[in-house]
Parts: C-alpha cells; structure tokens; sequence
C-alpha cells in the first residue's frame, strides 16, 4: 500500500512555538507536521467522547456564540465558556435555546480544555468550516452527530 500524498501548506507560526517544536519533536518541521496530523485524529475521538454530553439546544447555543467569533489560540479551550456565559447574561441566549444556563456552563468547566477546545473548532466549524459547501450544510444534522439521543 503506497503512503498517501502529502500536501505542502506553508502555517506561520510564532518564535516559541517553533522553538517548542524543535525541542520537543527531532526537527521544528517534522513535529509541525506531527501535531497537525495528530489534531485531526485526537479532534476525531474527542468529538466521539463528547456524543450524547449535551443535547440539541446546547450544541445550537454553542454554535451559535461562535457565530462571527474569532478562534485565538492563546484563548483556546477556555472561550467556549466565556463566551456562552455573557451571552446568556447579556443577549438571553439560554431562554432563547431553552436551555439550563448554569448547568451547561458547570459541565463545560468539567472538562479538559482540549475538550472545550475541540467543541469551539466544530461549533466555529460550522460557520467557517466546509470549504465550498459551507452555504449547504444542514445546521440539524451538524448538531444531530453529537446530541444526546
């Protein structure tokens, strides 16, 4: 079995983290290319640890306050919970998706913040995710892979 092609993508990134990657991977290069393959992957199960956590109203809410949201990666992990709990106090994003505020937010701290992570890439996912099929997706079915049954 030949091994799959590879696609150069050219990512910049800052001082510190190359060195990171040289210091702990045997180059800055090959550890680039390890943690991008390895987040696909670790995204992928995450995403299947986290099915049937939390229901419809709760993944909508999340989806929709990373609606025109700007992922940092310093931020990472941590946004998700921030930013649901001011709009639930400020725009009523809880009544809105009837659903239990507090809670969700107490069992969003629960988690590790890969966790929380992860769930910021796919609720941000929908909107900017996709490629050219972007303007298609089925918002019930994005939700529907990982709501509780």
């Amino acid at each position: 079995m030949a091994a799959p092609t590879k696609k150069n993508i050219t990512p910049r990134i800052s001082e510190k983290t190359r060195d990171w990657l040289a210091d702990t991977f045997q180059s800055a290069t090959w550890g680039a290319e390890f943690v991008l393959e390895a987040s696909r992957v670790l995204y992928s199960r995450t995403l299947d640890d986290l099915k049937n956590k939390f229901s419809r109203g709760e993944l909508m809410a999340m989806i929709d306050v990373m609606n025109a949201h700007a992922l940092n990666s310093f931020t990472a992990g941590s946004e998700l919970p921030l930013s649901l709990g001011d709009a639930m106090d400020l725009e009523g994003l809880a009544e809105k998706w009837q659903i239990d505020g507090p809670d969700l937010i107490t069992r969003l701290s629960t988690l590790p913040a890969y966790d929380i992570a992860c769930l910021e890439w796919w609720a941000n996912g929908f909107w900017y995710g996709g490629g050219s099929d972007r303007d298609e997706r089925d918002i019930e079915a994005y939700v529907a892979r990982l709501a509780k049954k």
